[in-house]
């Protein structure tokens, strides 16, 4: 899904655990913006946009979005 740069989004943060994937936050969007995505998790921005729906995890968390 190719997300524009203003455009508003979910974003949820799976943890990989065992070999299965956790929500990191109880099946409620994690974040509701790239750019507090990246403040809590303390990655840049241009992290969580390289790594956003794309099943690669970045340091075992995996980031998926949906568009609001």
């Amino acid at each position: 899904m190719k997300i524009k740069k203003n455009e508003r989004i979910s974003i949820w943060v799976y943890k990989s655990v065992n070999d299965t994937l956790e929500l990191i936050n109880n099946n409620e969007p994690t974040f509701n913006s790239r750019s507090e995505a990246a403040k809590e998790l303390k990655f840049s921005t241009k992290t969580i946009i390289k790594y956003l729906d794309t099943n690669i995890s970045y340091k075992d968390l995996y980031f998926y979005s949906k568009k609001l």
